[in-house]
């Protein structure tokens, strides 16, 4: 059976995980990421790390009648609007002192995602990228802006 009839009928689903390290903007995605940091956790959802959230539920008062609802977001990163995301944040964070050019230096780590598939180079087309030492703050930012 030929294999190109068979992804046809089976279309890959999966989302790639482009390591950026060492990729001419990784430094600098390093660094944006840094920065945009300080300015996140200021939201009552934020969970820092596995340690907070377990103090979190130390300190509440959990009846029999209270349910715990996890909700799971499909494809995060993939699903996050970069220019909406960036005038998020240049809205909330440019009044606060974060210096207007981090958003410059921001997008331009963001809309420059390549990676090498199969001989051929191709740009990350919607969302940001797994790999990037920024997405994690970006989609942060995203998902405690939700509305």
């Amino acid at each position: 059976m030929d294999n190109q009839l068979l992804v046809a009928r089976n279309p890959c689903t999966g989302r790639p995980i482009v390591s950026t390290c060492g990729s001419p903007s990784y430094k600098l995605a390093k660094y944006v990421a840094k920065q945009l940091a300080q300015y996140s956790g200021n939201t009552k959802s934020f969970v820092k790390n596995s340690e907070h959230f377990i103090d979190i539920l130390q300190q509440l008062e959990i009846t029999k009648e209270d349910l715990l609802v996890p909700f799971d977001v499909e494809s995060l990163y993939t699903n996050v609007p970069k220019e909406e995301t960036l005038e998020i944040i240049k809205q909330q964070l440019i009044p606060k002192g974060l210096q207007p050019d981090l958003i410059n230096l921001a997008r331009l780590c963001l809309t420059s995602a390549y990676f090498l598939w199969n001989g051929e180079f191709c740009e990350q087309a919607s969302g940001v990228a797994m790999g990037s030492p920024l997405s994690p703050v970006i989609a942060l930012w995203k998902h405690s802006n939700m509305k």
